[in-house]
């Protein structure tokens, strides 16, 4: 397994700040930095692993203080605290494969690839957290293929919202590093 440098920890502690601030600030459903921090760990990353759990620390942990107060009126059935509900495992898979997605699709970057893997992110995370919607008993949908199709046609409006936000973000967050990369190199040249 590669060992993160210091630079990289300093990526990692900023790439889950930047996914639960997003997830925190207001917005539009669906709309954050989290599949576009899953993509750039899965590129840019030297630890495999660590790309992996960078993306499912930061929706647990995002997801522990949302679940517990602004959502908590959807956990009826559960008493206490929110540790774990069955949708998240869907959403956290979804992830994942968005970091397969950014490693294998992403290593040689350019932008028509960051496009690819925004539209490839987004419907992964689409058909996975809508099947997991779907199965969830508080959801509320019948467990057929009627219920099915009303899921996923409820969930037609976010599946744009995802689009946007993980091409706006992916962009942002690519190009943020490679303009500060390239900064420092011109630096690196200029002080020899």
């Amino acid at each position: 397994m590669n060992q993160l440098n210091p630079k990289q920890f300093k990526l990692v502690i900023s790439l889950i700040l930047i996914g639960i601030i997003s997830r925190f600030l207001p917005h539009p459903p669906n709309m954050t930095a989290v599949a576009a921090v899953s993509l750039f760990a899965g590129a840019i990353l030297n630890s495999r692993f660590v790309a992996f759990i960078l993306p499912l620390v930061l929706m647990y942990l995002s997801d522990f203080v949302i679940n517990n107060t602004i959502s908590r009126i959807y956990f009826t059935n559960q008493e206490g605290l929110i540790f774990w509900s069955s949708y998240m495992t869907w959403v956290y898979l979804a992830f994942g494969i968005t970091v397969l997605i950014g490693s294998y699709l992403l290593k040689n970057r350019s932008n028509i690839k960051i496009v690819g893997g925004a539209i490839a992110a987004t419907l992964v995370f689409w058909l996975l957290s809508n099947f997991g919607s779907f199965l969830s008993p508080i959801s509320g949908y019948p467990l057929s293929f009627e219920g099915a199709i009303a899921c996923y046609t409820l969930a037609v409006p976010f599946l744009l919202n995802s689009l946007i936000g993980n091409l706006v973000f992916s962009f942002a967050i690519f190009g943020t590093y490679d303009l500060i990369n390239e900064r420092q190199a011109k630096a690196k040249e200029l002080s020899f």
